[in-house]
């Protein structure tokens, strides 16, 4: 079970990588980019089913500089997790809230429609 919980973090962070440089202009890209992000929810779904270990582990990529942004919002919105990894995943999204573009502005707007505070 090992191999398939490290062999969907991969697949997890590539499909991440896609999406963190889609070209919005392309046509192409940005269907590339929709399709890694549908993958990434099929991904948290197969993390899920294979319980909580794997899903201790899947949480790592907390910390990884370009999954943790999609990873923060996958947690919350589809798997039952501790507070503490709530917590963390939501002070993640804060700090992007905090962020004068329109990835902040989504991000406030994330939080506001959760009654969550910036």
């Amino acid at each position: 079970m090992r191999n398939m919980v490290e062999k969907l973090i991969l697949e997890y962070i590539n499909s991440c990588e896609i999406c963190e440089y889609t070209d919005y202009q392309s046509k192409s890209s940005v269907k590339r980019h929709n399709q890694s992000v549908d993958r990434m929810y099929e991904i948290v779904e197969e993390i899920k089913s294979l319980g909580d270990n794997a899903t201790h582990q899947f949480a790592e990529l907390l910390n990884h500089p370009v999954s943790s942004k999609w990873l923060a919002h996958h947690l919350i919105e589809k798997v039952s997790i501790s507070e503490e990894l709530k917590y963390k995943c939501i002070n993640i999204i804060r700090k992007l809230a905090m962020d004068n573009s329109q990835t902040g502005l989504g991000e406030k707007m994330w939080l506001e429609e959760r009654d969550i505070s910036i």
